[in-house]
Parts: C-alpha cells; sequence; structure tokens
C-alpha cells in the first residue's frame, strides 16, 4: 500500500473515531438527537450470518489519482487501473478523497467522489433592487409537498403512486423473508428489493424538488421556508397502516436536508420555522378552528373561503416566516378562494411529476 492510499485509510478511520467521541460528548451533555439511541464503537463490517469479515473497498488521496473529464475515466496513479464513469455524474469543482466501494449485492466496484462545488450568488433578485419573495414548503405524506408564495398558485406533489409503489414493494419483502429458514436473517434478493424500494423513492423526491425549485426559479423566490418536524414521530402510535407512512415510508429529515443543498445550488435561503398549530390554523381568519369538511378540503365560514388543507399549512408556515407568527392573510378575495381551493396538483408516473 503507497503513502497516499494508507493517509487516505488513516483519514477515513479518523472521520469515523471523531464522530464517535462528538456523539459522546453529546450523550455526557444530554444533547444526543433523537434518531440516535444508542452510541457505539467504529468496527469492521462482518456479515450477519457467517460473521466474517467483509471487503469494504479501498480509499485514495485526491492528489493520487486523476479525473479525465473529456474521456470519462479515473486513472489511480501507480495502479495503472482505469475506471469508467458515466459523464453527467461528475459535477464541476474541487474534488477530494476517491473512495472505490465493493457492492457485495450487484457484485460490482462503484466510485465516489465528493465536490466542492461554487455556489450561485444568494439573493441575486434582491441585490438588483427587488424585494424578497419567500416561498413556503409543507412536507405532507399522501400529498409529499405542499408549496405556497404570496400572489402566486400554489402547488401539491401528491405521493400517492410513489406511496402506493413503496407498499407494494414492502409486501414482496415480507413474502420473501417469510420464505426463509429459521437461522437465515435475509437473502441477496430481499437485499436487492430493499434497495431497489429505497432508490425508487428517492428519486421519485429528487425529481420532486428539482421540479419544485425549477419553478421557484421562474417566480424569482429568493427564500424558502420549511416547517421543523423535529420529534415529530415521538410517542405517536396511530395505527399499523398510519404507522407504516408515518414510522417507515416517511423521509422528512432527508428531505430537509436535500432542500437545504438545493437552496445552495439555486443560490436562495434556507429557514426553518416552528410547525406548531400550522395545520390546525385557518391561515384565512387566524382563528384556530378544525375548518376539514372533508379530506383535504378545509372551509372558513367566517369568510366563505375555501381551500386545499395542506395549502393551508404551507400558508401558515409562510405567515410564521414572514410576519413571525400566525396572522390572518390580506389576501380574502373570492378570486383567490378558487387558487387556493385548487392548486396545481402534479402526480408522479414513475418517470415524471406531471
Amino acid at each position: 500500500m503507497g503513502t497516499g492510499k494508507g493517509q487516505a485509510v488513516l483519514k477515513k478511520l479518523d472521520e469515523a473515531w471523531s464522530s464517535f467521541w462528538a456523539l459522546k460528548r453529546l450523550q455526557s451533555q444530554g444533547r444526543l438527537p433523537s434518531n440516535i439511541k444508542k452510541v457505539r464503537m467504529p468496527g469492521y463490517l462482518k456479515d450477519r450470518d457467517t460473521k466474517q469479515t467483509v471487503v469494504r473497498g479501498f480509499y485514495v488521496r485526491n492528489d493520487c489519482y486523476r479525473l479525465d473529464r473529456k474521456h470519462s475515466t479515473i486513472t489511480i496513479i501507480g495502479k495503472n487501473m482505469k475506471l469508467r464513469y458515466a459523464t453527467d455524474r461528475v459535477r464541476e469543482g474541487k474534488t477530494g478523497r476517491l473512495d472505490v466501494i465493493y457492492d457485495r449485492l450487484k457484485d460490482a466496484w462503484y466510485a465516489f467522489i465528493p465536490v466542492d462545488v461554487v455556489v450561485a450568488p444568494a439573493k441575486q433578485a434582491v441585490v438588483s433592487g427587488k424585494p424578497e419573495k419567500v416561498g413556503s414548503v409543507d412536507l405532507r405524506i399522501c400529498n409529499l409537498v405542499a408549496f405556497y408564495a404570496e400572489g402566486e398558485r400554489p402547488v401539491v406533489y401528491s405521493g400517492r403512486a410513489v406511496l402506493s409503489d413503496y407498499v407494494y414493494r414492502t409486501k414482496k419483502i415480507a413474502e420473501m423473508q417469510s420464505r426463509l429458514s429459521e437461522k437465515q436473517h435475509t437473502s441477496r434478493k430481499m437485499g436487492l428489493f430493499y434497495r431497489t424500494r429505497t432508490r425508487r423513492f428517492k428519486h421519485a423526491t429528487r425529481a420532486m424538488l428539482k421540479d419544485l425549485f425549477e419553478r421557484m426559479k421562474q417566480i424569482g423566490i429568493t427564500k424558502v421556508a420549511v416547517g421543523d418536524l423535529s420529534g415529530i414521530r415521538d410517542g405517536n402510535n396511530l395505527g399499523a397502516h398510519t404507522n407504516q407512512k408515518l414510522h417507515n415510508f416517511w423521509s422528512h429529515a432527508q428531505t430537509i436536508q436535500w432542500i437545504q443543498h438545493l437552496c445552495e445550488d439555486y443560490g436562495m435561503d434556507f429557514a426553518q420555522v416552528s410547525e406548531r398549530g400550522t395545520s390546525k390554523t385557518c391561515c384565512v381568519c387566524g382563528q384556530g378552528h378544525n375548518g376539514r369538511v372533508h379530506r383535504g378540503l378545509h372551509v372558513c365560514e367566517e369568510n366563505r373561503v375555501m381551500m386545499n388543507a395542506d395549502v393551508c399549512g404551507a400558508a401558515n408556515i409562510w405567515n410564521v416566516a414572514v410576519k413571525g407568527e400566525l396572522l390572518p392573510s390580506t389576501t380574502r378575495l373570492p378570486s383567490s378562494s378558487r387558487v387556493m381551493a385548487n392548486p396545481l396538483v402534479l402526480r408522479w408516473d414513475y418517470a415524471h411529476w406531471k
């Protein structure tokens, strides 16, 4: 093993141990994140059934390989090894350490390179003299996202097709698990099904966020506000069917992280605001009445306004982000009622949102 490869391995080990000690400090201070139940030392990657150490991969320092973008190859210096990659998979920017990881399920090797991307200048509209324009995002389950911006038509992304695909593959996994022997915990086919289920969900979510940010870019959004959902799963037992969607299917923390990364790419500010009361408060009159008369339909009897219930929640997040509290909306005209009640609904056809 050369010096460059050895230093890359030591750097990887240092990252793992630094993370461990940081979590131990948080645990001693009582500030351990709620999603981490136990802090474990870094260990060897072992096969669950045979208990044998599994080959993970190898690491190469950033100055010990060459990235040829013209011929789409990665050359590892000193090993006479060349790896080919897809042309559209490498971002422009400063490259970091090369991680070459072995995939046991596919019996293949994959290369990963972190890239420091040049961030677009933030608040271009504000710099050019235009006022700040805020868009709010409400994360849901049946409707994955509801988007609201004042003066614009709200957008709702229906998650029914995504949820249906997830449930179908979950049932297939359960069927395969029932056919395993008592001593067998999993199988290669089950592992591939788990991965396919996760990747299909992530693909749909990322495609949705990409479509949403392109729409926000067109209307000049400079700041994105997202509801803070920390601890929403704690102590929630809503039945087997709802628990599957809330605890297994819904990954709001990862979605928020992707939104934050896209804000950096698009030069928009990112903010998380409290979501307390946004679902139970009417965004038109500001009262805490439950105006749901039908699934997905919210009615404000005081102002005779109908609206989509998820859009109402997104509008309340907008109020908190812009005004600092849940306040009545200034748009009470009958024309606005039609817009709020009939948002643009986009559905997933397993390839595009339309």
